[in-house]
């Protein structure tokens, strides 16, 4: 490999590098604009289908966080099973409401959803709202 191939190569694994920072950081932006979006919006994360944890902000600790990925994709997925049992279409959102907090479940891609955990009392109408916002961005940003 001569100089000039070295130099190209390096190169192209220098632009990849920072096109994955730049893509983390830019998934970062939406979870805290979502979170900025209301007072009501304790915790946004952004998972996998199968539980993995991409990233996260919010009031909640790592851990507790991680739980709550996971049982919320466990929840999607038995809801998406059930719609499917039923040839009702793709599921797209859950919304569970407990008496001490609102998780709402956005899937952003066919292995991604956004997980939100809001206030008991939060504005449903604008957690469905901002949450559908910042999906539709998260979508673009994970191809």
């Amino acid at each position: 490999m001569s100089h000039t191939d070295k130099n190209v190569v390096s190169s192209e694994v220098l632009q990849n590098a920072m096109s994955a920072q730049d893509s983390e950081r830019a998934v970062r932006e939406v979870l805290d604009f979502l979170l900025r979006s209301s007072t009501d919006i304790e915790t946004c994360l952004l998972v996998t289908h199968d539980g993995f944890m991409i990233d996260w902000t919010g009031d909640d600790s790592r851990e507790r966080a991680e739980r709550a990925g996971i049982a919320s994709t466990d929840l999607f997925a038995r809801c998406g099973a059930m719609a499917r049992e039923m040839r009702e279409g793709r599921l797209e959102q859950v919304v569970l409401k407990r008496d001490t907090q609102l998780v709402v479940i956005q899937s952003v891609n066919q292995i991604t959803e956004l997980v939100v955990l809001c206030k008991p009392e939060c504005s449903l109408g604008l957690a469905l709202t901002e949450t559908e916002y910042a999906a539709s961005r998260l979508s673009g940003l994970l191809v």
